[in-house]
């Protein structure tokens, strides 16, 4: 993905119309929310396309808090 070059405003803008459309009613994350989130030591796990906000969950994983540290801001679907 680093190698990608970065879509064009408006390119992103229709995506981000056509994602709105497809799923009503549901927030749509982009990388910036990511980063807001790990700036507020929040933990956020995609797992099977959707995000998780496992902030509050971390005292209650059986796996412990490394498990979604390690996991934080990235696509999780495997590990699951």
């Amino acid at each position: 993905r680093k190698n990608q070059a970065p879509a064009s405003p408006k390119l992103q803008e229709q995506n981000f119309l056509e994602l709105q459309k497809r799923y009503p009613g549901q927030k749509i994350v982009n990388d910036q929310d990511f980063v807001e989130a790990k700036k507020a030591n929040q933990i956020w796990i995609v797992i099977h396309g959707k995000v998780y906000d496992m902030t509050t969950f971390i005292p209650e994983h059986p796996g412990g808090e490394e498990v979604l540290r390690d996991a934080n801001g990235r696509d999780a679907s495997q590990d699951f």
